[in-house]
């Protein structure tokens, strides 16, 4: 068919909708009898069973690709559960893909292990590329900015450049906090081997880890916030501004004006660079004095388990 057209005033997404047809394997051709008389004396040779085609079983699983004008991939979406015989479909939001995609959450959630969105892409021409069983089909799109709205694309394009400082911001704030909850999770695993230790053993570990987790919690409070206290009951919220939450804010004021970023939204940035720039000289300092030194303890103490039981037992 030709181009998608269309006003999706009252959605904010795209819908392409393809049929599958099922596979039928190709017949051979009979050989024709040949004419003539058959010879006498020679049999007619048994003819085998010839072994019928099975149906080849078709993917369940596709890919929409979005391209600009430019012909650059701005999203990759994952069409599933795509059946024969039907007619499926596969939805674009009207996104695009995050340059600066955050690190860990994949790791926290798997369901999360797929392309990140950034926000509504800008009006203009695109391609709508369907991949499927090694086959592609492709539509052309228009993209337009709702008719109510008096916006030109010169504010549209800086809010998208504010967004994507915004990305690069929360992107490299997602290194911090990664490497914070992982430390967390080490020192865990290490509390727990210290309990089935030999007490003289690492008496001077365990001392070291107590005034180390003090320093620990005091970076942990302004980067990935204390843990919830297990005594308190009920609905709970904790709130200790960090960087992370001046970003996020940054970035939901920014969404919701559309247009060039005015003054809230730079301050929120601006907030956001200050905890930031606070945050990272306490990550580091901490990484590079109070945990260092921890683990060349660790790495000199002896949490061998093992016994020596190479005497023989005797009645």
């Amino acid at each position: 068919g030709g181009p998608l057209e269309g006003q999706n005033i009252y959605v904010s997404f795209a819908q392409e909708k393809f049929f599958v047809r099922g596979y039928a394997p190709k017949e051979e051709p009979k050989e024709e009898a040949k004419k003539g008389k058959k010879k006498k004396g020679k049999k007619k040779a048994a003819e085998e069973p010839k072994e019928e085609k099975k149906a080849k079983k078709l993917p369940s699983k596709g890919k929409l690709f979005v391209l600009n004008s430019a012909g650059d991939t701005i999203r990759t979406i994952s069409v599933t559960k795509i059946k024969k015989g039907e007619i499926n479909s596969a939805v674009w939001s009207l996104d695009r893909k995050n340059p600066y995609p955050t690190v860990g959450t994949a790791r926290r959630n798997p369901n999360r292990n797929r392309e990140q969105s950034a926000g509504s892409a800008l009006p203009g021409e695109y391609t709508l590329v369907m991949e499927y069983n090694g086959e592609t089909q492709s539509k052309k799109m228009t993209v337009h900015l709702d008719p109510r709205m008096e916006m030109s694309m010169s504010e549209l394009r800086a809010n998208e450049a504010f967004e994507d400082e915004i990305l690069q911001m929360n992107q490299a704030w997602s290194k911090v906090t990664e490497r914070m909850r992982t430390a967390d999770g080490i020192i865990k695993k290490v509390e727990a081997r210290i309990k089935d230790a030999d007490k003289d053993e690492v008496k001077d570990l365990k001392k070291m880890l107590k005034d180390m987790k003090e320093k620990f919690i005091e970076v942990r409070k302004i980067t990935i916030g204390l843990p919830r206290d297990p005594s308190i009951q009920g609905i709970f919220r904790s709130f200790t501004p960090n960087a992370g939450t001046w970003i996020g804010q940054a970035r939901r004021y920014n969404g919701s004006r559309m247009g060039t970023p005015g003054e809230t939204e730079r301050q929120l940035k601006a907030n956001a660079e200050k905890m930031m720039a606070t945050a990272l000289n306490a990550v580091n300092d901490f990484f590079e004095n109070e945990w260092t030194t921890f683990v060349e303890k660790y790495e000199k103490t002896n949490l061998n388990f093992f016994k020596d039981f190479s005497d023989p037992l005797k009645n």
